[in-house]
């Protein structure tokens, strides 16, 4: 068995050039699976960030901008 990429929120925010807010935004609406650890942190799997990316999840409308980029 092949173990499954994870992803941290700041991994993710990197790939999509995105705020890291806006990632945690995401798998707290559900918008984006994550699984929340213990600790508070978020881990993403790499299928669950190409289901996203195959929907078209990620348009600009739907993210928060990050603070001073407005």
């Amino acid at each position: 068995m092949v173990d499954a990429k994870l992803y941290t929120l700041v991994e993710v925010a990197e790939l999509l050039s995105v705020n890291v807010a806006t990632v945690r935004t995401w798998c707290i609406s559900g918008k984006l699976r994550g699984v929340k650890l213990p600790g508070g942190d978020w881990r993403v799997r790499k299928e669950a960030l190409d289901e996203m990316l195959r929907e078209g999840e990620t348009s600009v409308e739907d993210s928060p901008q990050a603070p001073g980029s407005g």
